[in-house]
């Protein structure tokens, strides 16, 4: 398992800006590795449930890698990929009488917040941080979205030869489709592969046990 482990942090990954991310910045964190498709019909609820999780776990990491392999889903144009991942997974903001902060600005409420104990104050301040980052259209800082890639083939991406090595799929291990997912512990250990149309929500029995003593879930 320590070969396994240190084999996934020696990954890296390339961002739509051309930078390379190293997975040795993802140690001690929980991670959930996608492959999407903005066209796909999976897409509406599987973007959805992914806000949802960076929501609600916060040292959670979700890696989004675009691919076109399955019905040419996705855009051909990597800015124009990298643009509709962004907006699916924009949450929409409806309260017109809350008005934008500058970055520098403290956020509402947060003052007769400090009365609180410790771990109640974070909360309703990550909560407030969360409708800030929501009203700037921006998405949740752990969720990194990278250049499209492949996730089969003799072009396979390395990061999916390593999922699909370590994770088998039923019958065989290719990647079968889009929005196959895969969970990582926080020691770089190969957890769970998810199909397609199998959801990985807030309530999966599995991230919830990774985040059993940590995790603070937003208010009802």
């Amino acid at each position: 398992m320590r070969q396994v482990s240190a084999d996934f942090y020696s990954l890296s990954a390339e961002l739509p800006d051309g930078s390379i991310y190293k997975f040795s910045q993802l140690k001690e964190h929980p991670v959930l590795i996608i492959n999407t498709a903005t066209k796909c019909n999976l897409a509406k609820t599987t973007f959805k449930n992914i806000k949802a999780l960076a929501k609600t776990y916060k040292k959670l990491r979700i890696l989004i890698f675009p691919c076109g392999q399955f019905l040419n889903q996705e855009e051909t144009d990597e800015k124009h990929v990298t643009e509709k991942t962004i907006k699916a997974l924009k949450a929409l903001y409806e309260d017109k009488h809350h008005e934008e902060l500058p970055d520098n600005e403290e956020l509402p409420g947060a003052k007769d917040l400090k009365n609180n104990e410790e771990q109640s104050f974070q909360h309703k301040t990550d909560k407030l941080k969360d409708e800030k980052t929501e009203k700037e259209g921006k998405i949740p800082s752990n969720i990194i979205i990278f250049k499209k890639i492949k996730v089969f083939g003799s072009e396979q991406h390395p990061v999916f030869t390593f999922l699909t090595k370590h994770l088998q799929g039923t019958l065989f291990n290719t990647v079968k489709w889009n929005f196959t997912k895969f969970l990582i512990d926080e020691n770089g250990i190969p957890s769970k592969r998810y199909g397609p149309s199998e959801p990985v929500t807030i309530d999966d029995e599995l991230i919830k046990n990774m985040f059993s003593d940590a995790v603070i879930k937003d208010e009802l």
